[in-house]
């Protein structure tokens, strides 16, 4: 049995190195991979570049924290564990491979490949980390930027958003009116996402600037949805984008003042 070990830290929460190592769906990071498929929760193939398979059976997942699978193809059999540790807003990584070859004429070469295999990995994971950095911060600027207009908005109504709590109310109001003009108006999806997109985003920063950016939220996205959230390291999210929309399709039963007030005191 060959056995190879790497470790590596990065200046990035735990959730954003799990969500990138685990996903089945967002692969394409990585340099050594043609194409992963899903064979059911527990199961899936990867393809090299050369088409080359091999099958992974998760064993073990405890999110943000290890992650486990067998591994088998024509060449070897083994087993990955896959260790991560936050610190500090960085992320300690721990990932062993233990490998048995079938053919006799693999042996003195295992343990070499395994840890170039492991090398390019990590370089992959770090660059993937970075361009990731790169897109959230867009989003970051692209909510600043709708806020801006959403405080502008406001003014028509004669309110004013001073990214307050108190102008949560003044919120909650605007949607009320245009959550009430929807039936009559009857504005296209687009239209509806694009009002939500605006207010969700001054929603998110009112929530950010009084106190959840101190407690490690930030903006982003995850591997489910193109709509921008608020994430946290711990794994942790809030949608003011999507509870925005919610209360313009739905009415009242979605307020968005308790919206707030529930949010806050949760992550008080």
């Amino acid at each position: 049995m060959a056995v190879s070990r790497i470790k590596a830290v990065f200046p990035s929460g735990v959730q954003k190195v799990w969500n990138i190592v685990t996903s089945l769906e967002n692969y394409q990071w990585r340099s050594d991979l043609d194409r992963i498929e899903v064979l059911n929760e527990n199961q899936f193939v990867e393809y090299t570049k050369a088409g080359f398979p091999t099958t992974f059976t998760v064993t073990l997942s405890k999110p943000f924290k290890r992650w486990e699978f067998d591994m088998e193809n024509s060449n070897m059999s083994g087993h990955w564990t896959g260790i991560f540790a936050e610190k500090d807003g960085q992320t300690e990584i721990e990932f062993t491979e233990n490998v048995v070859p079938k053919k006799l004429i693999m042996k003195p070469f295992v343990k070499t490949f395994l840890k170039k295999q492991q090398k390019q990995y990590v370089a992959d994971l770090e660059k993937a980390l970075q361009d990731s950095g790169i897109q959230n911060d867009k989003i970051k600027i692209n909510a600043e930027k709708n806020s801006a207009t959403a405080v502008s908005y406001a003014k028509s109504f004669g309110k004013e958003f001073d990214y307050s709590k108190d102008s949560i109310k003044a919120l909650e109001e605007i949607l009320d009116y245009y959550s009430n003009d929807i039936s009559k108006s009857k504005p296209t999806e687009n239209q509806i996402w694009s009002m939500a997109i605006i207010f969700g985003s001054y929603l998110g920063e009112v929530m950010l600037r009084n106190g959840l950016a101190q407690k490690g939220y930030a903006w982003g996205k995850d591997d489910a949805s193109d709509i921008p959230l608020l994430l946290a390291g711990d794994g942790s999210y809030i949608t003011p984008n999507d509870k925005v929309y919610k209360r313009l399709v739905n009415g009242k039963e979605d307020d968005i003042v308790l919206f707030y007030d529930v949010a806050m005191r949760m992550n008080g």
